[in-house]
């Protein structure tokens, strides 16, 4: 159970979406917001890739989400944020 990466392949089994949506947040180096409304802990998949595929370029792990049933959109749209500004 878990989430694992190792050696070119991505291992989801039972794990919440807002955790895939943290994981994808910081690959991607952009704001990720979980929309699915169907929990992940009822799927299990394994993604497979070789080198630096899914480096700086998120199309092949798109292609690769998409064909577990997951799209990852690229979209504008406004998202709360709360920015710390000062700490003592």
């Amino acid at each position: 159970m878990g989430m694992r990466i190792k050696n070119g392949r991505f291992t989801w089994s039972a794990e919440p979406a807002n955790r895939m949506a943290n994981w994808l947040e910081r690959y991607c180096q952009k704001p990720v917001v979980n929309l699915v409304d169907v929990p992940l802990e009822q799927y299990t998949f394994d993604i497979q890739w070789s080198g630096n595929d899914f480096a700086h370029d998120t199309r092949k792990l798109r292609a690769s989400l998409n064909d577990v049933g997951l799209d990852l959109v690229e979209t504008n749209q406004p998202i709360d944020i709360l920015v710390i500004e000062k700490a003592k």
